[in-house]
């Protein structure tokens, strides 16, 4: 059982973002928790870039930092502006 299985069961809100292979939580802005994750591509203080299954995902700010990364999870701090998926 994942975090984020907890918080949807939490909150109601079903399972997530099934389609796209991940789920993410920004956390206003000051932290991003990312399920789904198969590969960490970039690790910058003004970006982080992650891939997962179907995407590549880039989280853009200031002083950003990789906080933990366990099997297929992140979880990415600093100042967040822009979270974009391709």
């Amino acid at each position: 059982m994942s975090l984020l299985s907890e918080v949807y069961k939490l909150f109601g809100t079903g399972v997530g973002n099934i389609v796209d292979g991940f789920n993410m939580i920004n956390i206003d802005g000051k932290a991003v928790y990312i399920d789904g994750v198969t590969r960490i591509l970039e690790i910058g203080s003004l970006k982080i870039r992650v891939s997962t299954k179907k995407h590549i995902i880039d989280i853009e700010g200031e002083g950003l930092y990789l906080m933990q990364s366990i099997q297929d999870s992140v979880a990415i701090a600093g100042n967040i502006v822009s979270i974009t998926k391709s």
